[in-house]
């Protein structure tokens, strides 16, 4: 900890040198058609072996290297259209998180098949199984980027491959929505208990008869090995693909919901078990896929809805001050990448730029794509929450839950899509937001019951939440639906 402490001066001095990023202009696609074009593509990406840099699981320990593979992560993409020629790419990659500077690669290499196959938008968020090897560069030893460049390097051709083979397999077909309660599969880390209890399903069924798509919304984090875990996986989404796969053909993506406040599934097995090896957690995270699976293939078919083809899709940059000042460290040190601007009502005189979109899905899905792990409490309660000031005091003033926006808009069902696009950390509700008041964001601290605030220690901000929701009230109204048409 000293040692960040002497770095400091120096470092926020030389952050004076810094350009500011550009903005990115807003996104607004919106389409009709007869039926749905939908496509899924897949892609391992590989392991580097003999690779130069160490490679260092991601999520929990620092420094600490894999030392084995229990399956593979992989880049999964869903082409989405209503007509033969236009569409937008949903791409998801089996990993703890990605910066928007390693979104902005992938978008890069994917501008040329974009500006060819009519791909309007491309979407890019990761599952967060904290058992995949470091994407954002905090795992490594002290003060060191955990990152390995080829290993990123293959994450990227993967998803562009994952991405074209979507487009060449799309079909058409009909979309459905249903959901089923998942009983006893989550517990919330921290108070208030608030959580979504259901896995919500999109199901693309072709025309032929042949395999169709699942993407998945659950709110968990990916993470049933346990923190011990040193083998690389996809952890329990892994396990729910492999056995969808298996037992109906279907192709699956996993999309995290609302997990902040670290959301997760319980340990599904005998806790009386006195030592728990690997080989433990092992059982734990394929039984915890099972059941899941198991819920999510029991929804009778005659409760699934159809979503008619419609398709909006808004996406809007905004800025959120950078009061971390770890972040602040590691960005200057090149482990975070993210574009700044400079800000004088910061903690640290930056501001970060950062982004969030709206998919409109038929006359009555929507689903928020958010930049981190949004706490449950700002989406789904029903109230107001007090905005903060600069000096981390609340004004009076307030802004609505997520879910009331969403009423707002008429977005329908709101559906939740975590780590989307960028990684922020934790978005946390103002009013339960504390920082140790000598080392913020360095040193957790706990409030007068106890409750450990460990969340704000990887959160840009206490302001991050309303300047959020300002910008995804913007992306509901671009695509909010006009005289039946999707979008505006």
């Amino acid at each position: 900890m000293k040692r960040w402490l002497i770095l400091l001066p120096m470092l926020l001095l030389s952050m004076l040198l810094i350009g500011c990023g550009e903005t990115p202009s807003p996104t607004v696609f919106s389409s009709a058609g007869n039926t749905w074009h939908i496509g899924f593509g897949s892609a391992e990406i590989a392991v580097p072996e003999d690779s130069e840099s160490p490679l260092y699981i991601a999520g929990y320990q620092s420094g600490a290297e894999i030392d084995g593979i229990l399956d593979l992560q992989r880049a999964n993409a869903v082409w989405l259209g209503t007509d033969a020629d236009t569409g937008i790419l949903l791409i998801g990659i089996d990993c703890v998180g990605l910066g928007s500077d390693t979104v902005d690669r992938i978008r890069g290499e994917l501008s040329d098949f974009c500006a060819a196959s009519g791909c309007k938008a491309v979407a890019v968020y990761a599952t967060h199984t904290h058992a995949g090897l470091d994407t954002l560069g905090l795992w490594g030893p002290y003060a060191q980027n955990g990152k390995n460049s080829d290993f990123m390097n293959n994450l990227i051709t993967s998803a562009v491959q994952a991405a074209k083979d979507a487009y060449a397999n799309r079909q058409t077909g009909a979309l459905t929505y249903s959901r089923t309660e998942a009983e006893n599969m989550q517990y919330d880390s921290r108070y208030p208990l608030v959580y979504d209890e259901n896995m919500h399903q999109l199901r693309f069924i072709p025309d032929d008869g042949g395999n169709g798509v699942r993407m998945v919304f659950f709110a968990a984090h990916a993470e049933s090995l346990r923190g011990d875990n040193l083998l690389l996986s996809r952890d329990f989404p892994g396990v729910m693909g492999d056995i969808i796969k298996e037992q109906t053909g279907d192709d699956f993506l996993f999309i995290p919901g609302a997990i902040g406040g670290l959301i997760m599934t319980p340990v599904m097995l005998d806790e009386g078990v006195p030592v728990k090896d690997a080989a433990y957690y092992t059982e734990n995270c394929r039984y915890t896929g099972e059941l899941l699976t198991r819920m999510l293939l029991t929804i009778p078919e005659h409760t699934e809805i159809p979503v008619a083809p419609t398709l909006s899709y808004a996406e809007t940059a905004f800025d959120v001050p950078l009061d971390n000042t770890a972040f602040l460290l590691m960005k200057f040190l090149g482990i975070l990448g993210q574009p700044s601007t400079r800000g004088s009502d910061s903690e640290t005189g930056y501001y970060l730029t950062s982004r969030c979109a709206a998919l409109r899905l038929g006359e009555d899905i929507t689903a928020a794509l958010l930049p981190g792990e949004i706490f449950p409490e700002l989406v789904y309660e029903d109230r107001e929450f007090s905005e903060a000031g600069p000096d981390y005091t609340l004004t009076g003033n307030t802004f609505p839950s997520l879910s009331r926006i969403a009423e707002k808009y008429n977005c329908g069902t709101l559906l939740i899509g975590g780590l989307c696009n960028d990684e922020l950390g934790y978005i946390l509700p103002p009013d339960d937001f504390l920082v140790h008041p000598t080392l913020p964001y360095f040193e957790r601290i706990e409030d007068e019951i106890g409750e450990n605030h460990y969340e704000e220690t990887n959160s840009a901000g206490i302001r991050t939440a309303q300047i959020l929701f300002a910008a995804l009230e913007e992306v509901f109204a671009a695509t909010m639906h006009t005289d039946g048409n999707a979008g505006t």
